[in-house]
């Protein structure tokens, strides 16, 4: 990754991935590897402001030289560039600059419908059927789940196939209800897992797991949940706080949101992040956003106002 500012000229900052890309293929070739110019690819990531609201530039908006990958001629093979909306497979996760889901919902749809298909066509005993949804079919389908964002309506969507095939061999009525269906078995459920909320499950195990830990991720999981706390400019961690009013403005496909997101609406109190909130630099200082919280009530897109407002002039206390 290769960072800018607004006032770096292009020139700058494609000189600069220039030299990453060249520094990382020597460092690989001096092990006897390589880089493969058709698993390279890359993007340029700048925001325009019409009408005062980000947009993320394209390729047609925003041109660039392109780039190059030795293999072994004297010009090198062009690496392809992609728009902010377009994903690639990352060690097995379909990742996009803008952090939408496209591509990695279709993915896991397919391979659900796969299987669905096959276990139509084919056929199971009740115990086999049971035991490949738990050791071979769900293990696929949940290995991406933590670093995605879906919504319950999308994790709905993937499995809906899978369990109208499944739910059949397994000895159960395909239109067994939603809320039994995914319900633990001490409450008479069928313990069936749901994207959703195995995401959700998984988002909160993998946030513990990184905790204060001496590793890279740790310090970028830091990093990432201070600036977010920025964002909202309240003295209380963003996890505690109310996400229908203090939400940030414009925010999409953000993995901290989706997890706040799953944590309200299951009730979930995380603690232990008290840090990442700014400390007051003089005393009787407040957040700005407390003191607007709590003089009137407001509208939340009143109040969402008055956040950018504040972003903009890039303060935090009063």
């Amino acid at each position: 990754t290769v960072l800018g500012t607004a006032e770096d000229p292009m020139e700058a900052i494609l000189d600069r991935l220039d030299s990453a890309i060249q520094c990382w293929h020597g460092g690989l070739t001096t092990t006897g590897g390589g880089l493969k110019p058709i698993k390279c690819s890359w993007g340029l990531l700048g925001f325009h402001f019409p009408n005062g609201r980000p947009r993320a530039y394209t390729k047609h908006s925003l041109p660039a030289r392109d780039l190059f990958v030795p293999d072994g001629t004297y010009s090198g093979a062009p690496i392809k560039r992609l728009d902010t909306d377009q994903a690639v497979a990352v060690v097995g996760v379909e990742q996009a600059m803008d952090g939408n889901m496209r591509e990695q919902l279709d993915v896991l749809q397919q391979k659900a419908e796969k299987w669905a298909e096959q276990i139509h066509k084919g056929w199971l005993n009740r115990k086999l059927a049971w035991q490949a949804l738990s050791t071979t079919i769900w293990p696929s389908l949940r290995y991406p789940l933590p670093t995605t964002t879906l919504s319950r309506r999308q994790g709905d969507r993937m499995v809906c196939s899978l369990y109208r095939s499944l739910l059949p061999e397994s000895g159960v009525q395909r239109r067994f209800p939603h809320l039994w269906r995914y319900s633990p078995l001490s409450f008479q459920g069928l313990g069936l897992p749901h994207p959703y909320y195995e995401q959700g499950i998984a988002q909160i195990g993998l946030i513990m797991q990184l905790g204060r830990q001496a590793r890279l991720a740790s310090h970028i999981s830091r990093a990432t949940l201070e600036q977010f706390q920025l964002l909202v400019g309240s003295s209380t961690p963003f996890f505690r706080l109310e996400l229908t009013r203090w939400r940030p403005a414009h925010l999409r496909n953000v993995w901290l949101l989706s997890l706040w997101e799953f944590l309200c609406n299951h009730n979930i109190t995380c603690t232990g992040l008290d840090d990442i909130v700014p400390k007051a630099p003089r005393e009787r200082n407040v957040a700005l956003m407390d003191a607007v919280a709590a003089l009137y009530p407001m509208e939340p897109h009143t109040f969402t106002a008055v956040n950018e407002c504040r972003l903009f002039a890039q303060v935090y206390f009063l």
